[in-house]
């Protein structure tokens, strides 16, 4: 049965999702904070695809950052908290911004929403074509088995993947708020 990413899914009461999206945002500031510190993103534009009420982008826009966020979901983009920097798309193929219109690219807890190898695929593939002919900076964020149970996979399996697609990925585990999270740096592939 495909993930449908409504309120179930958000507020807790679904059988996959978040416990509860709205008291699980703490990381943002972590997410937020790492990527100051490993990127240099000024002047360029930055998308964040599965960006939810778009939190992470009110963070990166306050910070400077020209930033943006897109997500599949009506239901959590109608809940905007950037200020209007947030638009539904599906970065499986349906992403609503031009070739090349990005240099970095952040997908966190993106992938394992995912369902199948089709669709990770294809997320990629609409992730390289909108951030400049794959000569951007990635960096993405999954969480290998639970909370995830939709996309359990071993850590060598996924790594081998995303080597698949970027051969110069760099690989990070997660922090102490977080530690079943795999974190990879990609830059300019």
């Amino acid at each position: 049965m495909p993930i449908v990413f409504d309120a179930t899914f958000f507020d807790g009461t679904g059988d996959i999702g978040y416990s509860n999206y709205e008291q699980q945002s703490d990381y943002l500031l972590d997410e937020r904070d790492f990527i100051l510190a490993n990127f240099d993103l000024t002047g360029i534009a930055c998308l964040e695809v599965g960006c939810s009420d778009g939190k992470l982008t009110q963070l990166m826009r306050a910070a400077g950052v020209d930033w943006v966020g897109v997500d599949i979901s009506d239901y959590i983009v109608a809940r905007d908290k950037s200020g209007g920097f947030i638009q539904v798309g599906d970065v499986r193929g349906g992403l609503p911004f031009g070739t090349n219109q990005f240099r970095f690219c952040a997908s966190i807890y993106n992938h394992e929403c995912l369902e199948t190898d089709v669709d990770r695929d294809a997320a990629i593939a609409e992730i390289r074509r909108v951030t400049h002919n794959s000569q951007g900076d990635f960096y993405i964020v999954t969480s290998l088995g639970s909370p995830s149970p939709h996309y359990v996979t071993t850590r060598a399996a996924w790594e081998a993947y995303i080597l698949g697609f970027f051969p110069t990925a760099q690989f990070f585990d997660g922090t102490a708020f977080q530690p079943s999270v795999r974190t990879v740096i990609i830059r300019g592939n």
